[in-house]
């Protein structure tokens, strides 16, 4: 839950209390004054009860107007807490960006892509569906984190992962041999890649020697950090 939320809900909980024990205390000032009241040993006379009831209809008049100011003033105390709290996490949400850090490096973007599931009996690297882009507002380092569950429908076949940059097959590659039909493999990549100021494609391909090879719940993250 974030700290908005959290702020939120606790400050209406305190505007549903306050408002309870007001009326409380009203309700019990009610039953006091009534009790207070000494009975009236000589008749009234009917030209006497319209004073009366218009005396308890002042009396109710000026409590509710009571209570209503009350609400209407903290109605309005909450609505400049609440706009307090929302300018105070906004600055805390900013600060976290920019002060995020690796290794006392600070982190420019960042970028995420993920993919299911893919199928492919290609002996040569095709596209999987797993790229992102990412942009480097000066020299920096590209940190990427690759993984997924790779399969193949035969036995003791190889199913091969590799980063492509802007197309360009880079370093970064990785393979998993599969010893039982269908049985699952985890693959991970993890690398660095220094670039200049500008955008780029980070992409996943793979192949495989033999059979289909399936890669489920592929993952590809990628950090841009200061250089």
């Amino acid at each position: 839950m974030s700290g908005k939320i959290l702020f939120r809900i606790i400050f209406i909980s305190i505007v549903i209390v306050l408002l309870f024990i007001i009326y409380i205390f009203v309700s019990d000032r009610m039953q006091v004054q009534n009790k207070n009241v000494v009975p009236q040993t000589a008749p009234t006379t009917d030209s006497e009860n319209p004073k009366i009831q218009d005396d308890k209809n002042a009396l109710t008049t000026d409590r509710l107007k009571e209570m209503e100011d009350t609400i209407a003033e903290l109605q309005d105390r909450v609505k400049k807490q609440q706009t307090s709290i929302d300018g105070l996490s906004d600055d805390m949400a900013f600060s976290a960006t920019k002060s995020a850090q690796i290794a006392g490096k600070t982190i420019l973007a960042t970028s995420y892509s993920q993919v299911a599931t893919f199928s492919t009996a290609s002996t040569g690297f095709s596209p999987m569906g797993v790229f992102t882009n990412i942009k480097c507002s000066s020299k920096c380092v590209l940190l990427i984190t690759f993984s997924t569950i790779s399969k193949n429908s035969e036995a003791n076949n190889i199913n091969s992962y590799s980063i492509y940059l802007n197309g360009a097959l880079q370093s970064l590659s990785g393979e998993t041999s599969i010893p039982t039909a269908n049985a699952s493999q985890s693959v991970a990549l993890n690398g660095t890649i220094t670039v200049n100021a500008g955008t780029y494609t980070v992409e996943v391909k793979t192949k495989t020697n033999g059979g289909t090879a399936t890669s489920d719940y592929s993952s590809l993250q990628v950090l841009a950090v200061e250089y």
